[in-house]
């Protein structure tokens, strides 16, 4: 070393050594004066803002006396010496950034996440009111007693399901809609680490549908939803009805390929699709657990065949009668419960075979003399035929409900059958050639039974005014008639 050298080191240490010497003669003779980024500053001060000093060292923060407000930002202070503060100072509010990992977190955060339980940090987040601990899961007597410690916090203990994507290891819903980066393989191998899971979203992920459906049968206690396109509409795997009304379906092989992706399909409505009955019929039979709705058209009429009531005279067209022929796709409208169809001059009752929900038939003053059909509708309640051709009355002994029957002006043969009807209350059969001896035989049988022989009105002598009427009406939604 040359003895240059050697003196200018000599005068670089008697230079510190003066600086070092002035400080102590300083902090000696101005006790109230604290020193902090180079900067003299009073110890009762009781605000400072220091943001943007790049302060390393607490040092002279630590000899104020009781400051109330500190602005740190900025400042390159190690998360121990803010805590060192903090602890100093419980009543003074610090503003700073918080060293986690490889970032600094502004402290008045509201939500924090850490892949380590650092509870030491915590002093420094006055604000903050969600803890995330990612691939951090201790006993839950541990994680009981954290919960005792910070009841105002509501920490979340997540693990990675997936590409980065983190959820609450109890959670009993993970939604992954949209994300793309992951492969299905990968999030199966994960998914036993979330034993509440219930619900898995992955619409929009991108994946083929024969893959989401070998995924979902892995997964029986989880319900995988995700978008499924057809026709130009897009559905969830978990929706229980979908509607694809007048959207023109050439061929149903789309639709019937794409019906195995719907855990929880149970209707489909396809009106105005161009299929015809015939085949809507033959596609609802070949799904037990599927119902295929859609519309009929009949004469002026059109119905949705999930309709259940149904008064032809209501209609805005007006009066207009019906052929046997147009009756034929009413059949298929097998929900109905209440069906109006008296003064349209038919005569075949075929199409009211399956509707077995009918509880009140109005098929009065028509051309009808065969009602075999009508064995089937055990749940009928109110029938009225009046003015119709019928002589076999016997196809209604199969209706254990019935309760209201009016039969006026109908060549009935063999009305005594009737006493074997045990609900039946009202009976209505003036202009019946019916004898005094099929009366008797139905009033022994049926003693509290109402029976109208007299008048010239179909509807007369009170058949009106009656509750039973009145329900009736209600049914359809229909004034009541004098």
């Amino acid at each position: 070393m040359t003895r240059k050298e050697i003196l200018r080191r000599m005068a670089l240490g008697a230079a510190a050594a003066l600086a070092l010497a002035l400080l102590i003669l300083t902090l000696a003779l101005h006790p109230s004066r604290t020193l902090i980024g180079g900067w003299y500053y009073r110890r009762n001060e009781t605000v400072l803002d220091l943001s943007g000093e790049k302060l390393r060292s607490n040092r002279g923060l630590l000899r104020l006396n009781r400051p109330e407000k500190l602005d740190l930002r900025g400042c390159r202070l190690s998360a121990g010496e803010l805590i060192e503060l903090a602890e100093r100072f419980p009543d003074c509010e610090i503003r700073c950034e918080v060293p986690v990992g490889n970032e600094r977190i502004d402290n008045f955060s509201e939500s924090l996440t850490l892949s380590e339980c650092r509870e030491e940090l915590l002093i420094l987040f006055p604000r903050l009111r969600t803890l995330e601990l990612r691939d951090v899961l201790p006993e839950e007597a541990e994680r009981s007693a954290f919960a005792r410690r910070h009841p105002a916090l509501t920490v979340l203990y997540t693990r990675e399901a997936a590409a980065g994507h983190y959820f609450p290891f109890d959670c009993t819903e993970m939604d992954l809609s949209g994300c793309t980066d992951f492969r299905l393989s990968a999030l199966a191998r994960r998914l036993p680490e979330f034993p509440q899971l219930r619900r898995l979203v992955l619409t929009g992920c991108g994946f083929e549908q024969e893959s989401l459906l070998l995924f979902r049968s892995d997964l029986p206690d989880i319900e995988v939803v995700w978008d499924i396109p057809l026709y130009g509409k897009t559905f969830l795997s978990t929706d229980r009805e979908i509607d694809l009304s007048g959207q023109w379906i050439a061929k149903t092989e789309e639709l019937e390929a794409a019906l195995p992706c719907f855990s929880e399909l149970e209707t489909v409505i396809l009106c105005n699709c161009g299929i015809s009955d015939e085949d809507m019929d033959a596609l609802d039979r070949r799904y037990e657990n599927i119902r295929f709705l859609w519309e009929v058209h009949f004469g002026v009429f059109h119905l949705r065949t999930d309709t259940t009531r149904f008064l032809a005279l209501a209609w805005e067209n007006g009066y207009t009668w019906l052929s046997d022929e147009q009756l034929v796709p009413l059949s298929y409208c097998r929900d109905m419960v209440a069906l109006d169809l008296g003064h349209m001059w038919f005569s075949d009752t075929t199409f009211l075979r399956d509707m077995t929900h009918l509880r009140w038939l109005i098929l009065a003053d028509n051309r009808i003399k065969d009602i075999s059909s009508l064995a089937n509708l055990q749940e009928l309640e109110y029938l009225e035929l009046f003015l119709c051709d019928v002589t076999d009355i016997s196809p209604l002994l199969s209706c254990k409900n019935l309760k209201y029957l009016n039969l006026a002006y109908c060549p009935v043969k063999n009305a005594e059958l009737l006493a074997q009807l045990p609900s039946l209350e009202r009976l209505w059969v003036n202009g019946c050639p019916i004898s005094y001896a099929a009366l008797r035989t139905i009033r022994e049988a049926l003693p509290n039974i109402e029976i109208n022989t007299v008048g010239e009105e179909s509807t007369g002598q009170g058949w009106r005014k009656h509750p039973s009427y009145y329900e009736m009406r209600d049914a359809f939604g229909a004034a009541y008639m004098e």
